[in-house]
């Protein structure tokens, strides 16, 4: 299709954490209007590249049905888009809005569709390498999409209301939007993510009768960062989670209960470390008895942790989420979807493509078998950290 291909020559264009806040200060129709209009060309480009991606497939992947069918929806996204004028009028803008918000929803199950359309396909025809690949940059272009329509969604919904209420929204802990957060408090966003954590340990292991790990957070505790609390939020529960599942699964009940009460204090810890220049580290330490070195790949242990070792180090017997909380922004994700990321071995992937989206930013694991685990997740410092489009685009 010539159009694709029109589209797909263009280079997608990085978005940062300035540029998003930028169209929250001061709103008004006209930043609006950019926005609208901007988002609108993005996503018709971001979707063209993928579209040439799965057209490049061995045609035995390309015929899976599961594969199939997350290729007809992003060729309907495609169309859907390009039928859209120039967005010029609030009127125009309200009907790209609720196109936007059909396709965040049709798209909410595309990464568990990939997951089990590649799992069925043999290694002779499409090897781990390639999957790898694909699936890397079909994850890390979700994610920018959905930032891009979701903020454009909020900006929306913000400038629908009172004056008051805009400017409220625009001191407020939100940073003029509810998308991004240039003054997240990292202890805050720890202790969200701790309860949230223990809530799963309980209702998992609710026939032990053993209470969760208790969480000691130390460090900087009041340290700011400029984020998308959606995606550190969705890092830092995985890591607790998975951190206090293998803590309980690696000992006996009996032994773990005599156990708690006698390491209680070193059994789950959290440490931030602050540095002007490299951000933000949120460090998720754990003495539940480590990684094997068979299951830990070398590169875990010296880089970001790559998604083979954390499709093998995740822990998905019962995966249970807490249920979404009554007016709480920050989930990402839809309960029954993330169930299946569970069950697919896909939420801690996803979570290092979150941590690794921006630039700078990163996930690494150091393990010494038989004691425990340190899980690393970098926030970059700054507003004007950008996407890595290059990095993602650059690996297929």
């Amino acid at each position: 299709n010539s159009v694709v291909e029109r589209y797909a020559e263009r280079d997608p264009r990085p978005i940062s954490l300035r540029q998003l806040t930028s169209l929250g200060r001061s709103l008004n129709r006209d930043k609006v209007l950019v926005s609208a209009n901007f988002v609108r060309e993005e996503l018709l480009v971001r979707l063209a590249r993928r579209i040439q991606d799965f057209q490049q497939l061995p045609f035995i992947v390309g015929t899976n049905p599961h594969i199939a069918h997350v290729y007809g929806l992003y060729w309907d996204a495609f169309d859907a888009l390009l039928a859209v004028p120039a967005v010029a009028t609030l009127d125009a803008n309200a009907a790209l809005c609720d196109l936007l918000s059909a396709l965040l929803d049709s798209h909410m199950p595309v990464i568990p569709h990939l997951a089990i359309g590649l799992s069925e396909i043999p290694a002779s025809h499409f090897s781990a390498e390639d999957v790898d690949r694909f699936m890397g940059a079909m994850v890390f272009s979700r994610i920018g999409r959905r930032v891009l329509g979701e903020h454009h969604l909020a900006l929306t919904a913000n400038f629908t209301r009172t004056w008051r209420e805009q400017q409220a929204k625009h001191h407020g802990a939100s940073g003029g939007d509810r998308i991004v957060n240039l003054r997240c408090r990292a202890d805050r966003l720890v202790e969200h993510c701790s309860t949230m954590a223990s809530a799963w340990f309980s209702e998992t292991f609710s026939s032990t009768g053993i209470a969760p790990p208790r969480v000691v957070v130390d460090g900087h505790l009041h340290a700011l960062i400029a984020c998308i609390p959606s995606h550190a939020e969705y890092v830092l529960y995985e890591l607790l989670k998975n951190s206090m599942a293998h803590t309980f699964k690696n000992a006996a009940p009996e032994a773990y209960a005599r156990w708690r009460e006698r390491r209680l204090e070193g059994q789950r810890e959290l440490l931030n470390k602050v540095g002007p220049a490299s951000g933000l580290t949120f460090r998720v330490s754990d003495t539940g008895g480590g990684i094997p070195n068979s299951v830990l790949a070398p590169s875990a242990t010296s880089s970001d942790a790559d998604t083979a070792t954390l499709l093998r180090c995740e822990f998905t017997d019962g995966a249970v989420v807490p249920n979404e909380e009554e007016g709480h922004e920050w989930r990402p994700w839809k309960r029954d979807i993330h169930l299946r990321m569970h069950h697919l071995g896909l939420a801690l992937p996803m979570a290092a493509s979150f941590a690794r989206y921006w630039g700078g930013g990163g996930l690494a694991l150091h393990s010494m078998h038989g004691y425990g685990t340190d899980a690393y997740f970098r926030v970059p410092a700054g507003e004007g950290i950008e996407e890595d489009v290059v990095g993602w685009e650059n690996k297929l």
